[in-house]
């Protein structure tokens, strides 16, 4: 079937289906689907039964499917692929926080690391993933924690660093008490290279939640320098721990045995 619309028509037609999208939550579009693939009459009733739209949404929905010169296929399908692609959209779309180490006498946009860090720990229902450069023991409360998800079943990583001078491996054992062990990795500096170092900070959760900091595991990283971080939840995540996991396969970073 041939049909004809005009610029403004067109404009008219797709500024309807974005009031659409907006006006309708996600579980409605759903329903408005498929009450379109089982071919109900666009009515008023039908969209009050099956979709349970009214006030504005409803009108929306009602407007776009009075234009004569369009057939309901094309409309159908022009709302279908919109609401495909705001799906696909929802999937990708990630959320960024910065997270900060600072003087705590003011208020400032954007939440401490420690707090960040806590919440992270505390959430996970799979796996843990943490890159260090310096451990202290006042890092104990964040092993604790550790500690506790571990009994749980989650799966615990530590990356950090290891040279004549560190003393983070030991730390670690030291302070962690649980029966259940992280798995360590580190990497050696080379005799080319004396001066390697693991100088990254991430933590990873259930690779879907990633912080990226300039804090160490220290006090003064968690509570008194100055420090930076992003927070990105999405698929950042995933390719933050799928980095750390490369490297263990490939043997760049090789596992300290408790």
């Amino acid at each position: 079937m041939e049909f004809d619309i005009t610029p403004s028509e067109r404009k008219q037609i797709l500024g309807n289906v974005e009031t659409v999208l907006e006006v309708i939550p996600k579980t409605g579009l759903k329903s408005l689907q498929e009450m379109l693939e089982q071919e109900f009459d666009i009515t008023a009733s039908n969209l009050k039964k099956h979709v349970g739209l009214s006030g504005e949404a409803l009108d929306s929905v009602l407007f776009l499917f009075e234009n004569q010169k369009i057939p309901r296929d094309v409309t159908t399908l022009a709302l279908n692929i919109a609401i495909e692609s705001v799906e696909h959209a929802r999937k990708g779309f990630e959320t960024i926080d910065m997270s900060w180490t600072g003087p705590i006498q003011f208020s400032v946009e954007g939440r401490s690391n420690i707090s960040i860090v806590e919440e992270m720990i505390t959430s996970a229902n799979d796996t843990i993933t943490i890159v260090g450069y310096s451990l202290t023991d006042e890092a104990k409360k964040i092993i604790n924690l550790l500690e506790e998800v571990m009994k749980n079943n989650v799966e615990v990583i530590f990356v950090i660093h290891s040279d004549d001078k560190s003393n983070n491996i030991d730390t670690l054992k030291k302070i962690w008490k649980f029966y259940k062990r992280p798995k360590i990795y580190t990497r050696e500096a080379s005799e080319t290279d004396v001066y390697f170092k693991i100088h990254a900070k991430m933590l990873v959760v259930d690779s879907k939640d990633i912080l990226i900091t300039s804090a160490n595991l220290t006090w003064h990283g968690m509570s008194n320098n100055f420090e930076l971080g992003l927070r990105v939840r999405g698929k950042t995540a995933e390719k933050g721990e799928t980095l750390i996991s490369d490297l263990i396969k490939r043997k760049y970073l090789k596992e300290v045995q408790w």
